[in-house]
């Protein structure tokens, strides 16, 4: 098992003047520590559980790799209390600048309850169909919910992506 680079060793590294190993060194250190593998909606909800405090609704798009290993979380939108705008553009924009080859949509709603409105139904549809367009699929839709609730609601479970 190779050992974790620590402060002292990479310093070392860059007093020495091998400035690429102590590089090399701190980025697998840092991609190791924000490797996280996404196989289900509940690995989603883990790291996008900051967003059920929201006082008002953010639109977030969590880029994957082809292994479904997290690149990237982005905040799209923050809109009001109870909606926010989103265009496929902003979403698409970001998961090509990540090279992503997949991407996870999510919102709050601070109301706390789970259930997608009709917008919320029209903006992941006309997302995924943009998603196959550009060939970045869009794996799921999930939206977790405020208000000292901890239900959650996810387009892929149910049948809806």
């Amino acid at each position: 098992m190779k050992k974790q680079p620590t402060a002292r060793r990479i310093t070392r590294l860059m007093r020495e003047g091998n400035y690429r190993q102590a590089a090399q060194e701190l980025y697998g250190f840092c991609a190791a520590e924000s490797a996280h593998k996404v196989l289900s909606p509940s690995d989603v909800i883990v790291i996008l559980d900051e967003y059920r405090t929201c006082e008002q609704e953010c639109f977030v798009v969590v880029t994957l790799n082809s292994g479904h290993d997290v690149i990237k979380r982005h905040v799209i939108t923050k809109g009001l209390l109870n909606k926010t705008v989103v265009h496929p553009r902003e979403v698409f924009r970001v998961a090509i600048q990540d090279n992503a080859a997949a991407v996870i949509l999510c919102h709050n709603h601070p109301s706390g309850s789970p259930e997608p409105s009709p917008e919320d139904r029209d903006i992941t549809k006309r997302i995924d169909e943009a998603g196959k367009i550009v060939g970045i699929p869009v794996l799921d839709h999930v939206i977790v919910c405020g208000n000292g609730s901890l239900k959650n609601y996810s387009f892929a479970e149910n049948g809806l992506l």
